[in-house]
């Protein structure tokens, strides 16, 4: 077996089939970009890239390798979400007209919880809120009810200043977002607002996403719950009787959600299907967003 601290060495190796990119955020572009330049297939973390312009770059690269190349938004293959984009699709729930997502995290609340995030900014791996938390939640957004038609956002930086380094008494300036609050149209006409923040003292759940249409309504936890879906009808299923249910979508013994995605993404392999989704396309995507 090849044990290595360099990535160079790893991606050289021939008996190496698959990159899996779980490296700070800086790094994604240039080892994704080296994998599928040595034709190896790759499975990337999240965000797919640090800009758009690299996101592009490795989206390009991917669709000429022939290889697949895939990011990790391991959410969407939750039960409780896979039944939710049934429920959209066949008109189960009508009309949809708005969402709301939380996602809520409390962290970074102190000024020296996490000195990397002041530390980052020299070397570009601070993550701002909407890159880590939201990524995932503009996936879920995307996955269950198409692109966007124009988004409007907005963020804060609250903590203006961290430890350069755990015990430290140097801080540093901080440049990423705290919070950001997001209003979104999509190009289907309905309308919602995402929140995620990493300053909810006394709480760390999400994402929350509630769906209102016009015949019902679903609501679920992508991550903590991700086998239990809410719904509502409007249309009673017992005459007299109505409201909210929660149903087990998952069975005895739901699938984790990071196996589901891993296994997914080697059935891509093993089938050839390069096309298969969340791709590097679904990664820029969500960083256009």
């Amino acid at each position: 077996a090849l044990a290595t601290a360099d990535w160079r060495e790893l991606v050289a190796s021939p008996d190496v089939d698959i990159i899996h990119v779980c490296t700070p955020d800086d790094l994604h572009h240039p080892v994704a970009g080296a994998a599928l330049a040595a034709g190896k297939h790759v499975y990337c973390e999240k965000p797919l890239a640090r800009t758009v312009a690299e996101a592009e770059d490795l989206c390009n690269r991917a669709r000429g390798s022939g290889r697949v190349a895939q990011i990790a938004f391991q959410m969407r293959f939750g039960s409780a979400v896979q039944a939710a984009r049934r429920l959209i699709q066949d008109g189960t729930l009508g009309e949809i007209t708005s969402f709301r997502l939380t996602f809520l995290h409390s962290g970074l609340r102190g000024p020296g919880a996490s000195p990397h995030v002041a530390a980052g900014q020299r070397t570009h791996r601070g993550r701002r809120v909407l890159y880590d938390l939201g990524s995932h939640a503009v996936d879920l957004l995307t996955f269950l009810l198409g692109r966007p038609r124009r988004v409007m956002g907005l963020t804060r930086t609250f903590i203006k200043e961290r430890p350069v380094a755990k015990g430290s008494r140097q801080k540093a300036p901080v440049h990423v977002d705290d919070v950001a609050l997001v209003t979104m149209e999509m190009e289907a006409g309905c309308v919602g607002v995402m929140e995620a923040t990493r300053l909810a003292t006394g709480v760390r759940r999400g994402p929350d996403l509630t769906i209102y249409g016009t015949r019902g309504s679903v609501a679920f936890n992508g991550f903590t719950n991700h086998n239990e879906l809410n719904l509502y009808l409007k249309q009673e299923k017992v005459p007299g009787l109505s409201g909210w249910e929660t149903i087990n979508t998952g069975g005895r013994n739901p699938v984790p959600l990071s196996v589901a995605a891993q296994a997914a993404f080697l059935t891509a392999v093993r089938d050839g299907r390069t096309d298969a989704e969340p791709n590097f396309a679904t990664g820029l995507q969500v960083q256009r967003v």
